[in-house]
């Protein structure tokens, strides 16, 4: 089973493909000031979790999810199907949004592009005074554990709050707020995870037993967690794989969710003559 077989079907039919709640959305939507009547753009939606919470959030709102993956975007469309026609599932590249977007909003899936090429990317599709909420990873520490620099050794951009801003401002936006992302969003994102693992573990060595095939089934099962370790925190994202860094890091950092290294929900504003803001 490759790496991407693995990660589909280790998170089919789970709620969400990493960590947040509705409290999340809730704070950006506020912070940014989107009105009822917005129109709204989940970048990177994966199977929908937070199209589904935005679309609740704003029951007014048009709002458009984008995800790459075919199987998550299958899951999202049937998922938003019961907010149709104002909510819609493209099945498209998250760096080519068309817009006008009152709100583009993204979680944990800007780091595939990187914080400043996303932000210059989706310039184009703000509408004036348009704002950006996302997620992005971020060191707590100014000396961060060994497994945590392990883990996101495919991923140098990784800074401190002040290098998020600063990137931010190298995109020509200014921050208007940050939240940190910890405790309860991680534990009911990793308790169905772990649960999934086991239960998908159980049932190979099951298939391993009556078939009498061990050792094919044994490769299967390693092949799997792999696909777990790698796809904790990928599920944000649309289409991109993880380095082996990343995957092996992912198991030692599971015992410490508390320590997880995610950026909150930030929402920035857009400025400069093309946007008509300050």
């Amino acid at each position: 089973m490759s790496r991407e077989a693995a990660f589909f079907t280790l998170y089919q039919g789970l709620a969400r493909e990493g960590p947040g709640e509705a409290a999340d959305l809730d704070w950006a939507l506020g912070l940014a000031g989107t009105p009822d009547a917005a129109r709204i753009c989940d970048a990177g939606a994966g199977s929908g979790a937070d199209a589904e919470v935005l679309a609740e959030a704003r029951r007014k709102a048009r709002i458009t999810a984008v995800e790459k993956a075919p199987a998550l975007a299958a899951e999202a469309r049937a998922r938003l199907a019961r907010f149709a026609p104002r909510v819609k599932l493209v099945e498209g590249d998250m760096a080519r949004l068309a817009g006008p977007y009152d709100l583009i909003w993204s979680a944990g899936a800007v780091y595939f592009l990187g914080v400043s090429e996303a932000l210059s990317r989706w310039r184009g599709a703000l509408a004036p005074g348009g704002r950006v909420a996302f997620s992005e990873p971020v060191w707590l520490t100014a000396d961060p554990p060994q497994a945590a620099r392990e883990f996101w050794a495919g991923y140098p951009a990784i800074s401190d709050l002040a290098g998020i801003e600063a990137r931010v401002r190298a995109a020509g936006y200014r921050t208007l707020g940050a939240r940190m992302i910890v405790g309860r969003p991680w534990e009911t994102y990793y308790t169905p995870l772990a649960a999934r693992i086991a239960a998908l573990r159980a049932a190979m060595r099951a298939r391993a037993r009556a078939s009498g095939c061990p050792g094919r089934n044994r490769a299967r099962d390693r092949a799997l967690a792999a696909g777990a370790r790698g796809g904790g925190l990928r599920g944000f994202g649309s289409g991109a794989g993880m380095t082996p860094a990343r995957a092996n890091g992912l198991a030692r950092l599971l015992p410490r969710i508390s320590q997880n290294p995610w950026r909150p929900a930030a929402p920035m504003r857009g400025r400069g003559p093309a946007r008509g803001l300050p």
